[in-house]
């Protein structure tokens, strides 16, 4: 069970609170903010100020940047859409897909700026194919800013810094979800990055991708058989 956060209370009945403690123990809240202290002595966590990915995606302010490394990504929602794709079959509508592309039209609405950045090699992958296809074009539509770039300009860039990033998530300049993953792209956890040079390091490398890489709408006038 993940430690608890100060926002893991829910509501019952009127206006009456309470707490999950670690022990399983649902507990009556009287005061706020002693509750509060009692949370935090509870969990024996020191750094409850950043967000996890999912509140990120929610409260981020002005901007999330999204770094995507891997030829495939194998997320069991859009594994029957892909295998369908494979088949030149007609893939029928995503409900959490769907969902996404509406959340980044909100986000664009509000001002936000979401921005996706995949490391793609010259030979696609059947995977990275129906990503752009299904997800990236749509996605840019909604208003996120999708830029692709070459494994060879990444790599230059890379070697010029002094950390190995791995995919990852930036809010505002100032969070960073590190994305990890096993060998054949499934997802096996989030990892919070709390060391303030390491989070500098990741904006100052955001900044540097971002000089290089090549928008959608460009890849694609340069690119337009890349679905062949």
């Amino acid at each position: 069970m993940p430690p608890l956060r100060f926002s893991d209370f829910f509501l019952q009945k009127k206006h009456k609170y309470f707490y999950l403690t670690k022990d399983l123990n649902i507990v009556p809240i009287k005061n706020i903010m002693k509750t509060k202290k009692l949370i935090e002595k509870d969990t024996n966590e020191e750094k409850l100020d950043v967000p996890k990915l999912t509140n990120l995606l929610e409260s981020f302010n002005k901007e999330y940047f999204r770094l995507e490394l891997l030829e495939c990504y194998r997320v069991e929602e859009e594994w029957d859409s892909f295998q369908k794709f494979l088949k030149g079959e007609t893939i029928l509508e995503n409900k959490n897909i769907k969902r996404y592309f509406e959340r980044v039209h909100r986000y664009s609405k509000e001002g936000k700026k979401t921005i996706r950045l995949h490391v793609v090699p010259t030979k696609l992958s059947d995977y990275l194919k129906f990503e752009i296809t299904i997800g990236y074009i749509p996605l840019a539509k909604a208003g996120e800013l999708v830029y692709l770039m070459s494994e060879k300009n990444y790599n230059e860039i890379v070697n010029q810094i002094e950390f190995k990033p791995i995919d990852y998530w930036l809010f505002d300049d100032k969070y960073i979800i590190e994305m990890l993953y096993d060998s054949e792209g499934r997802f096996l956890e989030e990892r919070e990055v709390l060391d303030i040079n390491k989070i500098n390091s990741y904006v100052e490398l955001k900044q540097k991708l971002l000089e290089k890489a090549i928008s959608l709408d460009v890849w694609l006038r340069d690119n337009p058989n890349y679905n062949l």
